[in-house]
């Protein structure tokens, strides 16, 4: 938008030139001769001659929005980054307010980038992870059975993909990080978890097709995580767990 602004602004003595030099003419020449007449006294009592100034003027403006519309970006000032917060939660970890956001990144990357930003009752913020999506949603939950919340970002991937991340809090002036293989993804819109009897967290299900043995398949099979050493591990298919 600044770019147009510059032209319009480097255009208008161009045009006004023009319609000094040639306004009367014109009018006449579309069929508004009273218009002609007026704009010819106009210039005559009002407008001094400057004779090949208005054609400076003239080319002054060309040469402008040439340069505005071709010269490379680098010269240019870049557009700056705005923001359209898609989801957004507050929590308390180690005796502050966290706040987390998903921010659309709107003109920078693509459609669908997102960063995760986090920022702190204390003042410290700053961006802790970037994701491609939509239809974002954040919740806090104890998924390891520490006692202490998780940060869930849940999102589309596509069209029926969707997908979780799970972030532990750390200590102020740092934010979320990616606890290891948690970062889950289904082909079918739940991912659902359920407390474990032990109290070592949260059982995770989520329903994938298995393309690799049934190409044309619609079926599901259900993959299981669970959290132990501050990882999120996926059972094996054949493993039979009591929750």
């Amino acid at each position: 938008m600044r770019k147009y602004i510059k032209g319009v602004i480097i255009a208008l003595p161009g045009v006004l030139a023009v319609l000094e030099r040639w306004g009367g003419r014109i009018m006449d020449l579309i069929g508004f001769p009273e218009a002609a007449k007026q704009i010819e006294t106009w210039r005559l009592e009002y407008v001094p001659d400057i004779g090949g100034g208005t054609y400076f003027l003239i080319a002054f403006s060309v040469i402008g929005v040439l340069l505005v519309h071709f010269w490379p970006s680098k010269y240019t000032i870049a557009p700056k980054v705005s923001f359209d917060p898609q989801a957004f939660i507050e929590t308390v970890a180690f005796g502050e307010i966290i706040t987390i956001r998903a921010k659309h990144l709107f003109g920078l990357i693509g459609a669908t980038k997102h960063a995760l930003i986090y920022s702190w009752s204390s003042g410290a913020s700053g961006v802790f992870d970037s994701i491609e999506g939509h239809g974002f949603a954040i919740y806090e939950h104890d998924f390891d059975g520490d006692g202490s919340n998780e940060i869930i970002v849940r999102y589309h991937c596509g069209a029926h993909t969707h997908a979780m991340r799970i972030y532990k809090i750390t200590e102020p002036p740092s934010g979320p990080v990616l606890i290891p293989g948690a970062e889950i993804g289904s082909d079918f819109p739940e991912i659902t978890w359920e407390e474990r009897k032990n109290g070592h967290g949260v059982i995770v299900y989520a329903r994938c097709r298995n393309w690799s043995e049934f190409e044309n398949s619609n079926d599901a099979q259900v993959d299981r995580y669970i959290f132990e050493k501050n990882k999120c591990v996926r059972l094996p298919d054949d493993q039979i767990m009591e929750n």
